[in-house]
């Protein structure tokens, strides 16, 4: 991701980066009445590698949620070549405002709350901290949300 302005402040930063004109996946949402379960398909599989990438370098982003990830591409039904469809990014995750990298924090345990009733990773609410099951919480509970 190429930042093209920062502002940093003592208290917080804000960074820039290129406009996508396809919006967020929360944008997407509310404009689908009956969505395809291809594109449904494509957009988890997509999610679930981004999440992927983050925790094999022990990353937790922190705030995974529909209106985080940018849609990069038009979302078509294309059936051609799976392996090329799969292999082309269609999402870009953003806002790291929230993001820990658990190299620097290795060992620690987090709790926390999100604060919206029914939003709580199970995992968190009997206190088992797999940092990598609350992002997939929120992922799963998108895709079902779709559907």
């Amino acid at each position: 991701m190429e930042v093209t302005e920062a502002y940093v402040f003592n208290n917080a930063s804000v960074l820039f980066n290129e406009y996508h004109p396809y919006g967020t996946l929360l944008d997407l949402s509310n404009k689908w009445i009956d969505p395809s379960w291809y594109i449904v398909a494509l957009v988890g599989i997509q999610m679930a590698k981004i999440l992927r990438e983050l925790h094999a370098v022990n990353i937790i982003h922190g705030d995974i949620k529909p209106d985080n990830f940018m849609i990069l591409r038009k979302l078509s039904e294309c059936h051609d070549d799976i392996e090329q469809i799969l292999a082309t990014p269609i999402l870009k995750l953003i806002d790291w405002g929230r993001a820990i990298d658990m190299r620097v924090l290795a060992g620690h345990t987090f709790t926390g709350r999100a604060g919206t009733d029914k939003f709580d990773c199970s995992e968190m609410l009997v206190k088992s901290y797999s940092f990598r099951c609350a992002g997939f919480f929120f992922r799963n509970c998108f895709i079902r949300s779709l559907l």
